[in-house]
């Protein structure tokens, strides 16, 4: 048997998929479309630089203003 190739690639990608709401433990109608916003790590990373610059370069919180970017981003998209 011939082996699988793999592949690496340097750039992450984000996926969210947000799922239908639920009313009284019953999900929401059928048919209804999720919504997938894919934000590459690279896109993530400019917005974080941005973002930390704004805030006048603050240490140790780069968690933080990760995670403050990926929201931006995503609500950004909707």
């Amino acid at each position: 048997m011939a082996k699988a190739k793999s592949s690496t690639t340097t750039a992450k990608t984000v996926k969210t998929v947000t799922k239908p709401k639920t009313i009284a433990g019953k999900s929401a109608p059928a048919g209804k479309p999720q919504v997938v916003i894919t934000l590459s790590h690279d896109e993530i990373a400019r917005r974080a630089y941005d973002i930390w610059m704004q805030k006048g370069r603050p240490m140790g919180q780069d968690a933080l203003t990760w995670h403050e970017a990926e929201q931006q981003l995503r609500d950004s998209s909707k």
